[in-house]
């Protein structure tokens, strides 16, 4: 169901892709070749990725989680080309700037990190809840692990680093 659903969505992705790409030309932010957009896998923690090639393009990627809102993929986007007018500049205040003023075209305020989950995106945690948790007694925080570690095998080896109590494991 959901391929035939991301088969479907390509041709609208690609549309705003190609959008957001013009309108960076058009006020001449972006001045080297653009590639994709390419999806990312849904297991990774960011919702897009701009890489810069050898060749000097950008190639960006999206995270297949964002699909199910449009004003998510365009942000995004937008994000992410932003990236593409600045190479190696990261979030910057020159960033900020540019993605802002591609960005006002679609009502988008670009950040260096969303939540998405008012738009019903789940994020990367409630998709990949943690498969052990440890606890401290005396003061109730937790950790969450997805892989067997140290502290995960034996918490009574480790203490709370706030309040100096041995730990526990709950799962």
């Amino acid at each position: 169901m959901i391929r035939n659903w991301k088969t479907n969505f390509d041709v609208k992705l690609q549309a705003m892709f190609d959008e957001i790409v013009e309108l960076a030309r058009s006020l001449d932010l972006l001045h080297y070749d653009v590639e994709g957009p390419f999806i990312i896998s849904s297991d990774v923690r960011s919702w897009g990725i701009c890489e810069y090639t050898k060749e000097g393009k950008a190639n960006i990627g999206i995270n297949p989680r964002t699909f199910s809102n449009d004003f998510v993929v365009r942000t995004v986007l937008v994000h992410e080309i932003a990236h593409a007018c600045l190479p190696y500049d990261g979030h910057s205040a020159k960033w900020k700037l540019v993605g802002d003023k591609i960005g006002s075209r679609y009502g988008i305020t670009v950040s260096r990190t969303n939540d998405y989950s008012e738009f019903g995106v789940k994020s990367w945690e409630d998709v990949n809840p943690p498969k052990y948790i440890i606890r401290c007694p005396g003061c109730g925080f937790t950790w969450g692990y997805h892989r067997m570690s140290q502290c995960v095998r034996n918490p009574n080896g480790f203490r709370c680093g706030k309040c100096h109590t041995k730990l526990v494991r709950d799962l």
